[in-house]
């Protein structure tokens, strides 16, 4: 077994993002984490690669190999090679260089628009509830701050050129200010004719008139609802600490009955965690809804213990339900955040546009990078014009909170479609945006291995037909 002639007389090591990943008792996978390469191994070859890592010599490795396995050995190694398992020691350093520079230059896309701190829901795990609770910061954006704010976002996308911007209406519950919304979505239409709108909304304040606006401004509405009455009404309750499911339920169909567009948002809580899959069942089947995003919850949750259990048990679940959801037709959004990277074999390079491609305007007119920063208004600034924001410090350092920017992240089997979970997560933790967000970690892992399993089987389904 000799190197190929075209690679001449250069030296391969070992790429340092190979990972071994087992698939059942007699199938494992060799897996680039940067490229997002897969060559499945069965037996006998597996065991020869069980304990490969990156002090292996590409000698030792073809040296190993008896006699009888010879011409299986070469064919590994060949695909091994043209996969850039085996490389030249600067092949990976040239692709990190060339990835960190494309994330460095990432545009800025979206603004969430905080059309009202003020809530009229006290949700127990809402992550804003120290701004809505806060009194010298409850208010409706103006109307001449939200002018103010799409013009921002008018120039900011011309020079970055953005052609398809967007604008989230935020809050709070942002249908307290039905005002500040008919006028941004007038205004906006006017003078960035191609700009997408969606609203999140905890569906209690929606009425026909509103309704009738939405559709006609084509604004997806994101509803906030966490599964049947009686988990619903666990967690998001209103200020008397009365569950809020009948309000919900009567917009989402005032919505369906004037043909808006409507998906759901549901936050993954110790409520509703073990029941998950029929809470997805009757989302589907009972609401007939078309759209499903699952969220992880956000916060220290007090120890390491209460942290490792949920987002152990929440992981599995969401890869259960996103399972589940495509059976039935529905892809769940936040499942899809991993499979596209996969599928498309480019490198998620963040999950969230909070990481440096989004504007946050609060209803005081302060800019900042992230919503969840509302509750301390940290990293919130003044901002005079686009130029004055692509070059701020703040969004230049927020643009670098990515995997490939992380020296454990390099290390992980998930990498290149990770994306890195939430910023704000990470540093409620540990101070640090640029430290890990430990749940959102173990879900795109287990999503990972779920999605390879997939490959697998749907590889040997091929091979029997």
């Amino acid at each position: 077994m000799g190197i190929p002639p075209y690679l001449g007389e250069k030296m391969l090591t070992l790429s340092r993002y190979t990972h071994v990943l087992k698939i059942d008792e007699n199938t494992s996978v060799l897996w680039n984490s940067l490229r997002m390469r897969a060559i499945f191994l069965g037996d006998p070859l597996f065991h020869y690669v069980e304990h490969i890592n990156s002090e292996t010599s590409f000698d030792d490795f073809k040296g190993q190999f008896p006699i009888s396995l010879a011409s299986n050995a070469d064919e590994l190694i060949q695909r091994m090679i043209e996969q850039k398992f085996w490389i030249n020691q600067e092949e990976d350093q040239i692709k990190i260089s060339e990835i960190r520079d494309r994330i460095n230059q990432l545009p800025v896309a979206i603004m969430y628009l905080i059309l009202s701190t003020k809530c009229n829901l006290r949700c127990r795990y809402c992550y804003l509830s120290k701004s809505v609770k806060n009194n010298c910061r409850r208010g409706n954006m103006p109307i001449k701050t939200i002018k103010k704010a799409v013009d921002l976002l008018k120039d900011t996308i011309k020079t970055n050129g953005i052609h398809d911007p967007e604008i989230i209406f935020y809050g709070g519950e942002p249908l307290l200010n039905p005002k500040g919304l008919l006028f941004t979505l007038k205004y906006t239409r006017r003078v960035i004719p191609n700009c997408k709108f969606t609203i999140n909304t905890n569906g209690t304040l929606i009425t026909d008139a509103i309704a009738k606006i939405l559709k006609q401004y084509d604004v997806l509405v994101s509803i906030s609802i966490d599964g049947p009455k009686k988990i619903h009404d666990q967690e998001r309750v209103d200020v008397q600490g009365q569950g809020s499911f009948d309000r919900v339920i009567a917009g989402i169909k005032i919505l369906q009955d004037h043909n808006v567009k409507t998906s759901v948002s549901c936050t993954i809580s110790p409520a509703n965690m073990n029941s998950l899959r029929e809470t997805i069942e009757w989302f589907i089947d009972d609401l007939k809804v078309k759209g499903i995003d699952l969220n992880l919850m956000l916060g220290d949750f007090g120890n390491d213990q209460i942290r490792s259990e949920y987002a152990y048990t929440a992981s599995k679940q969401l890869v259960g339900c996103y399972k589940l959801a495509k059976d039935k037709g529905i892809l769940i959004d936040r499942m899809m955040r991993i499979v596209r990277p996969l599928a498309k074999g480019t490198a998620n390079f963040n999950s969230c546009a909070g990481c440096g491609q989004q504007i946050v305007v609060a209803p005081n007119g302060l800019v900042g990078v992230c919503q969840g920063n509302l509750n301390t208004m940290q990293d919130f600034v003044e901002i005079g014009d686009a130029s004055e924001l692509i070059d701020h410090q703040l969004w230049t350092k927020w643009r670098k909170r990515s995997p490939f920017n992380i020296d454990e992240c390099l290390k992980c089997e998930a990498l290149s479609v990770c994306g890195g979970g939430c910023p704000y997560s990470a540093r409620l933790v540990s101070g640090d945006i640029m430290s890990l967000n430990t749940i959102y970690c173990a879900f795109a892992k287990e999503a990972l291995h779920s999605l390879i399993v997939e490959l697998w089987n749907n590889k040997k389904a091929k091979s029997m037909v």
